[in-house]
């Protein structure tokens, strides 16, 4: 009896397991769709990355983007009047959007003379635009700080590499020229998506086979400021995705603070210190998403593209990530649950619980590993 009980434990763990494997293997659709939203309800429930005081989101928003263009700039900030700088940063964002692109060689500077340690840009400046001498001044003059993340520097002959999926078109016009070496400033804006479009992995590297060449490495916006920033070990050094380990919802993990505040003297010597709060600090500059819809679905809701990478720099700073385990030792737990699944079912005398708690198990398993 006890030899006929192990035989029937063997095979109820067989196939449990088998069924469990089939469904990682396979992964059906609806298998898909729970897997992702068990996994979102894991990093719902704490498995969050700490506050990190020293990322700053700096926002484009809809303040920003709708300043009057007959704004009586000396009669709304009468204190701009005396200074050169304010008044023409606010004179440029109150003439509509989009900006003279001189606008950010401005917010550029101010921040790196407030003493921030890496400006991120997560903006797209695809084609000619006035300014554009300006804004590429300041990033000669500021390239050891600051970071510009788009798709306009990609060779437009490059042959993408089958290994790492990539989502961007390269345009035809580049503000930085381009150079036979990829450009320290340059970092890629795409994150990866499931099948149900939610971002749940950041892209920390790329590699993109040229043609005649070696494989090419590009950086992500987030591993570059982490670069600038002096900790280029924390970047992954293989060529996976990564499950973001977040910080919190949207717009609360990260606030974001209005861009034109910081030309704003009143704003700027009383919420910012006279700049002494961006000093040391990871500045990122992009669209906060009420306005432009630069929203991406993520397991705490829409989030604004900019605190994505927000999102991003903090696991990678903290060196934390939602970690998937290996083939090996997922094989190992998909066994052990189907074992226990076995043994629950022989401890049943109900075959139609036997039959369900069987079922049970090879629901479990997969999801246990």
């Amino acid at each position: 009896m006890l030899r006929q009980r192990v035989i029937v434990v063997i095979l109820l763990t067989a196939l449990c397991a088998g069924v469990a494997s089939w469904f990682d293997l396979k992964r059906p659709a609806y298998y898909v769709e729970a897997e992702y939203r068990l996994r979102d309800l894991v990093a719902r429930s704490g498995r969050t990355t700490p506050l990190n005081s020293d990322l700053v989101f700096l926002a484009i928003d809809s303040d920003s983007v709708t300043l009057d263009k007959d704004l009586d700039v000396n009669g709304l900030f009468p204190s701009s009047a005396t200074n050169p700088e304010s008044r023409r940063a606010l004179e440029i964002m109150s003439k509509g959007w989009p900006w003279n692109r001189e606008i950010y060689a401005m917010i550029l500077e101010r921040l790196v003379h407030a003493g921030a340690k890496v400006v991120a840009y997560d903006c797209l400046f695809p084609a000619p635009a006035p300014g554009d001498d300006a804004f590429r001044s300041a990033l000669d003059r500021f390239k050891s700080q600051v970071v510009i993340g788009s798709n306009f520097v990609s060779p437009p002959e490059v042959d993408r590499s089958h290994r790492i999926p990539s989502s961007y078109d390269p345009p035809l016009e580049r503000l930085i020229p381009k150079a036979a070496t990829p450009d320290d400033r340059v970092g890629f804006t795409n994150f990866f998506t499931d099948e149900d479009k939610v971002v749940r992995g950041i892209q920390c590297r790329v590699a993109f086979r040229q043609r005649e060449k070696s494989t090419a490495t590009y950086l992500s916006l987030s591993a570059r400021a982490v670069s600038k920033a002096g900790r280029p070990e924390l970047v992954p050094r293989d060529l996976a995705e990564h499950l973001v380990r977040f910080t919190g919802p949207p717009r609360l993990g990260f606030r974001p603070h209005p861009v034109f505040e910081i030309f704003v003297p009143e704003y700027w010597e009383h919420n910012y210190q006279s700049g002494e709060f961006f000093r040391n600090k990871i500045v990122v500059v992009g669209a906060e998403g009420k306005w432009q819809k630069d929203e991406l679905a993520t397991p705490f809701g829409p989030m604004p593209g900019a605190e994505v990478h927000l999102n991003a720099l903090n696991a990678l700073l903290h060196g934390e990530f939602l970690k998937e385990l290996p083939p090996l030792a997922s094989g190992f737990v998909t066994t052990l649950a189907a074992l226990l699944g076995a043994a629950l079912c022989l401890s049943i005398r109900s075959p139609w619980l036997r039959l369900l708690a069987l079922a049970a198990g090879n629901s479990a398993g997969p999801f246990c590993a």
